[in-house]
């Protein structure tokens, strides 16, 4: 069920103290990006459904040091906690196979899929900003 994954997620998050943010979910991939399932990432939600071959969704919850409570920002788009400690948001996307779940966005080598698909195709990727070590040199 669709409902369990909310279930381990947040099991998880509490292992180590943090919380998740409940307003944002995963979702399914279909001929719309986001379409349903909606699937939150908190435990004891009431996401109906049943987690079948063939469906592709997302993950993509947002963990935090502090509170669960988030806020938009005013862009409309970037989201903190309310407390404003330090958070965290990744998002994979996955199929349902016979054998189980692949992860499409999984590495390998140290190296998203995207990013060796995007290579074989030649675009290059833009460089990556200086980390705050390298900045300070």
């Amino acid at each position: 069920l669709y409902k369990h994954i909310g279930d381990v997620i947040e099991a998880r998050a509490d292992q180590d103290g943090f919380s998740v943010v409940k307003s944002y979910t995963g979702h399914g991939v279909a001929e719309m990006f986001h379409c349903t399932p909606n699937i939150p990432h908190y435990a004891n939600n009431k996401c109906p459904g049943i987690i079948q071959v063939g469906n592709v969704f997302t993950i993509e919850p947002m963990i935090n040091v502090g509170t669960d409570k988030d806020f938009l920002w005013p862009d409309k788009w970037t989201s903190s906690t309310q407390d404003g400690k330090r958070s965290a948001q990744f998002e994979h996307e996955m199929v349902v196979t016979e054998n189980g779940v692949e992860i499409l966005t999984a590495h390998k080598d140290g190296i998203p899929f995207y990013q060796r698909q995007l290579a074989e195709w030649k675009i290059e990727l833009p460089k990556p900003l200086k980390g705050a070590k390298e900045a300070k040199n």
